[in-house]
């Protein structure tokens, strides 16, 4: 069994490396069931490093992709794509 840290760990390479958020079907809840932790206990943990809970976390992940396609492109791309 992870602990909580470890799990925050694994969460961030998923959204780093894997591009889990990429998917808008993914969830918070869905990428805490993935680690078999509760999802209110990485909320909080995310509260407490991020200032942020897990779905906004995962917003601001979204939100960001057409942001840098837009600056480093020049692309006409909607956030609604990617929700």
């Amino acid at each position: 069994m992870r602990t909580l840290e470890e799990n925050y760990d694994i969460l961030e390479k998923l959204l780093d490396d894997e591009k889990v958020f990429m998917n808008p079907a993914v969830t918070f809840a869905d990428i805490c069931g993935w680690l078999g932790a509760r999802k209110c206990d990485m909320d909080g943990l995310v509260m407490r490093e991020l200032g942020l809970c897990g779905d906004e976390l995962l917003a601001r992940f979204r939100l960001s992709v057409p942001d840098r396609l837009r600056r480093k492109y020049g692309l006409n791309v909607s956030e609604d794509v990617f929700f």
